[in-house]
C-alpha cells in the first residue's frame, strides 16, 4: 500500500487525490478493507501507466477524477465502481492488445516525464521477483539505450551482418521500450559494441539486464521479442479495463499513428 502511494506521488498523480481521499474516508469509517484500498491504488496507477505507454494525451486528467468521484458508491463496492468508471468508452484506458502494439512501436523514451519512465522500468524489474530487491530510491540508475542513440560504425556493421538496414532499424526502434533498460553504467556502456555491452550486462544486479547478456546479437527481432516479453509483464502488473470496454478512442487509427510517430527522425 505504501509502495503504491509512493509511486503515485513520484508520478505526480495529484489529479487522482480526490479519489484517494474518498477511499481513505471509507477506510477510516471501516467501510473499505485494506485489500480494497490496494485495488483503488492499483487501478489508478494502471490507468495512468497504460495511458502513457499507449501515448494517450494527459490534458483531460485535470478534471477527470473530480468529475466522477462524487458518483462512486460509498461502500465496499467502491474499487469495482472505480474500475468500471475508468473503463468507460471515452476514458481511454488501453486494453491488452492496444498496449502490446504500442509497446512495440511507440518511442517510450519520449513519453511523459523522466521519473514516470523510471517508475515503469522499476516495476518491470520488480516483476522478476528477485529475492534481493533493489532499493531504487537509493540507487543511481538511469535509462540506457541498448542499441545506442548514435550509431557507430561497429553497430552499423553489426546490423548489416544481420541482414538489416541500420538506419531503418535505428529510426523505428531505438527509443522503444524493447530497446531500453536501467543501469548505473550508462557512461561506461555508451555506444560500445554489443559484445562489450553483453559483458557489462552480465555483471549487473538487475534481472532486466541478465536476459540481455544471453543474446549473441541485437537487432530488430531481438528488440521486438523483448518488447513482447515486457508487454506481457506490463499486462500482468497493471490490470486493464473491464472486459467489453473500448480499447481505443473512436475515430483514431492508433496503429497508423504509432507507425507514423516511430518513423519521425
Amino acid at each position: 500500500m505504501r509502495a503504491g502511494l509512493r509511486r503515485l506521488r513520484r508520478w505526480g498523480a495529484q489529479t487522482s487525490y480526490p479519489v484517494l481521499m474518498a477511499a481513505y474516508d471509507l477506510r477510516d469509517r471501516s467501510l473499505l478493507t485494506i485489500e480494497g484500498m490496494r485495488e483503488v491504488v492499483s487501478y489508478i496507477e494502471s490507468f495512468l501507466v497504460r495511458r502513457q505507454l499507449a501515448g494517450v494525451p494527459t490534458n483531460a486528467l485535470n478534471r477527470l477524477f473530480v468529475q466522477f468521484v462524487g458518483h462512486l458508491p460509498l461502500d465496499e463496492t467502491f474499487p469495482r465502481a472505480l474500475r468500471q468508471e475508468l473503463s468507460r468508452q471515452r476514458r481511454y484506458w488501453p486494453g491488452d492488445e492496444h498496449l502490446r502494439e504500442a509497446i512495440r512501436a511507440r518511442p517510450f523514451y519520449f513519453s511523459g516525464r523522466g521519473p514516470q519512465r523510471k517508475i515503469i522500468l522499476e516495476r518491470l524489474e520488480e516483476s522478476y521477483g528477485h529475492p534481493e530487491q533493489i532499493d531504487f530510491e537509493m540507487s543511481d540508475l538511469t535509462i540506457e539505450h541498448i542499441l545506442p542513440q548514435t550509431l557507430s560504425e561497429e553497430w552499423r556493421e553489426h546490423l548489416t551482418a544481420l541482414g538489416q538496414d541500420p538506419d531503418e532499424v535505428h529510426r523505428g526502434l531505438v527509443h522503444t521500450l524493447g530497446n531500453l533498460t536501467l543501469t548505473a553504467f550508462n557512461g561506461t556502456l555508451s555506444n560500445n559494441p554489443f559484445e562489450r555491452k553483453r559483458q557489462i550486462y552480465s555483471g549487473s544486479h538487475l534481472e532486466l539486464n541478465h536476459a540481455l547478456a544471453a543474446h549473441t546479437a541485437w537487432g530488430r527481432e531481438e528488440i521486438l521479442a523483448r518488447a513482447d516479453e515486457l508487454a506481457s509483464r506490463a499486462i500482468a502488473i497493471w490490470p486493464g479495463p473491464l472486459p467489453g470496454a473500448a480499447e481505443e478512442p473512436n475515430g483514431f487509427g492508433w496503429s497508423r499513428i504509432n507507425a507514423a510517430v516511430a518513423a519521425i527522425p
